[in-house]
């Protein structure tokens, strides 16, 4: 929703973290913390009456994955600060698919499930709950961010940190 609402002329747009209908396990709540780091809009919503999960109401353990990764998106508030004026000035979207800057790369066509942040920054949370992921970076030299591990492009990965994301150089 949010790659299509970017693309659609809506680049201030985020997802209702946790979901907006039902009851959400803590650990689907932590997902969506992470996933959506670096969407422009980062907030819980529910529906009235749904089920409290707000991170301070939650056990310690969830509490403190999210306090992770809101650490982690102020470290890049500076970058999405631009990327707003950029989408102000230009029309580009803040966050976007990765084949809207690699429209070359057919393996990035299909790709649905990272997103890029400006022209720089890819994310890859895995989003089913396992302990990792296979992830994809497009054409060029990209940087982990935890690691600061040299990645080539234009190739399949593995990673089991929570936020998986990537800078390119």
């Amino acid at each position: 929703m949010v790659l299509n609402l970017s693309l659609s002329g809506m680049p201030y747009c985020g997802c209702d973290l946790g979901g907006f209908w039902g009851d959400p396990s803590y650990d689907l709540v932590c997902r969506y913390y992470e996933m959506a780091v670096l969407f422009p809009l980062y907030r819980n919503h529910r529906i009235k009456n749904g089920k409290d999960n707000e991170p301070f109401r939650m056990p310690p353990i969830y509490t403190e994955m999210i306090r992770r990764a809101i650490t982690l998106r102020y470290q890049f508030l500076p970058y999405l600060r631009e990327l707003a004026n950029e989408a102000h000035t230009s029309g580009h979207p803040i966050i976007r698919p990765l084949v809207y800057d690699f429209p070359e790369d057919r393996e990035a066509l299909y790709i649905d499930d990272e997103y890029m942040a400006g022209h720089n920054v890819v994310v890859a949370r895995q989003m089913d709950g396992r302990p990792g992921r296979d992830f994809y970076l497009p054409h060029g030299t990209w940087k982990e961010y935890a690691s600061g591990r040299e990645m080539a492009g234009r190739r399949w990965y593995w990673s089991d940190d929570n936020i998986p994301i990537f800078i390119r150089v």
